[in-house]
């Protein structure tokens, strides 16, 4: 699949063998969402319907189909809001879970982040993700195997995904704890705060280490660590 200037290899994993499959995504069309009667979710609902940009994920050889998705560009979060994403029923844990059956594919979820994460870089949001956790059982595995962070303490379900942390090489699981420039200019999208005032660690005259405030520029009373 090419988006851009760049190939975009999507894959699953057979359960049984754990060999690649190659996937690509495309527009979903009305014979994907027949084909949802049996899943957590029926596609054919009014309230699927109203989705925006909804797309499929299905296996290149013989077109089967994997997973489904809809997402939205967040021009005040600088971001791609993932509506809502689901597996197929022969890979949606949750209800093989209730009749003891094995998943056919491993990796769905991961796929379609990682078409996600591109429409974000493209869209010049530098591949940030915002989306919800359905259940407390997939907030613990989105953090864990994804490394997604949680946005804020108003709702905790709410997750943001860093391109490092989401999908470099198509959903690298490893995620950096510095601050980098894509999550300082999410945080300023969100929330208003002084920028020429920040907490630096040091040691003072007293010999107490500790966080003080610093102005920028240095405050010209105390001509060093701002007093404010």
């Amino acid at each position: 699949m090419k988006m851009g200037d760049t190939m975009l290899n999507l894959y699953v994993l057979d359960a049984v063998s754990s060999k690649k499959v190659p996937a690509e995504i495309d527009p979903a069309s009305k014979e994907d969402f027949a084909a949802t009667h049996d899943w957590q979710t029926n596609w054919e609902s009014t309230y699927a319907r109203q989705l925006p940009n909804k797309v499929a994920l299905h296996r290149e050889d013989n077109y089967e189909l994997l997973g489904l998705m809809s997402y939205e560009l967040d021009e005040r979060g600088l971001a791609v809001e993932v509506l809502y994403m689901e597996s197929a029923r022969h890979s949606n844990a949750n209800l093989l879970h209730a009749t003891g059956e094995a998943k056919r594919y491993i990796g769905i979820a991961k796929a379609m982040f990682a078409y996600a994460v591109r429409i974000s870089k493209e869209a010049g949001f530098d591949g940030v993700l915002i989306f919800k956790a359905k259940t407390s059982e997939l907030l613990e595995y989105y953090m864990r195997e994804f490394g997604a962070r949680q946005v804020g303490a108003y709702d905790p379900f709410r997750l943001v995904l860093w391109e490092d942390a989401a999908a470099a090489n198509h959903g690298s699981h490893m995620h950096k704890n510095e601050v980098t420039p894509q999550m300082a200019s999410f945080f300023y999208s969100h929330f208003r705060g002084r920028r020429d005032v920040y907490s630096v660690r040091s040691r003072p005259k007293d010999g107490k280490t500790g966080c003080f405030p610093v102005c920028d520029p240095i405050c010209p009373p105390c001509g060093q660590f701002g007093a404010l």
